[in-house]
């Protein structure tokens, strides 16, 4: 968890969202702010604002989509698709080292991106019904005023294993401390079959050892995953 008031950034792929939304929310209670880079291959799997939910007694409505969500919490996000559908047109990770790679060039993402949010129809704002809170978009989204000078005290990530090594590979370019969650299938889920076993570094063992994501995981420091 991060130390507040540290800046923080969450680099998510897919689904990959998923555990990562317990992070923002608690973050976000804490009054602690994160940049949010999602990415997935289509708009459509940012997940519509659209999905309706039935109560046992009948009564019904619709959920608010996680972007919509994650804004509500305090936290800036931005998108990026495979085939350009929504926000920026490549992998979350293209996005990311663009975004670290050129401080001078990061209120004009951030600001194009900014608009392929409020764009997108993943977000309902005043007015609208559903609205999770009563306030324009670009107070949602509450972008940095001096993305030049922002930097990261820590990056969380997960998503799929391509995108977790570019991801590590970004940050430590960048020496910035992270953390990763793999997504790996557990056979068992108690460490018995390792079928989630994943290889970490380890000084004292040849330089490296087989760990169980299901028990020494799923979460590790982004440096310790041996991707080769």
């Amino acid at each position: 968890m991060p130390s507040a008031p540290e800046r923080f950034a969450v680099v998510a792929g897919g689904i990959g969202i998923a555990p990562l939304y317990f992070l923002l929310q608690e973050t976000g209670a804490r009054g602690q702010s994160a940049l949010v880079f999602w990415g997935a291959s289509t708009k459509e799997q940012f997940f519509s604002p659209a999905e309706p939910f039935w109560n046992a007694d009948g009564t019904g409505g619709k959920y608010p989509s996680i972007v919509q969500e994650i804004c509500a919490q305090g936290h800036q996000i931005i998108l990026a698709t495979d085939d350009g559908s929504a926000g920026f047109h490549g992998t979350v990770t293209d996005l990311f080292e663009r975004y670290l790679n050129n401080p001078s060039g990061r209120e004009e993402i951030l600001s194009r991106y900014r608009e392929a949010v409020t764009t997108s129809g993943l977000i309902k704002t005043d007015g609208e019904a559903g609205a999770v809170c009563s306030c324009s978009p670009g107070a949602m989204l509450n972008f940095n005023q001096n993305p030049e000078s922002e930097t990261f005290a820590r990056v969380y990530g997960c998503g799929p294993g391509v995108m977790l090594k570019e991801l590590c590979r970004i940050i430590g370019t960048h020496k910035i401390p992270g953390e990763i969650s793999l997504e790996e299938r557990m056979g068992c889920g108690v460490g018995a079959c390792l079928s989630c076993a994943c290889k970490t570094r380890d000084e004292e063992k040849d330089g490296f050892r087989y760990s169980r994501v299901c028990l020494e995981g799923p979460v590790f420091p982004a440096g310790e995953v041996l991707w080769d």
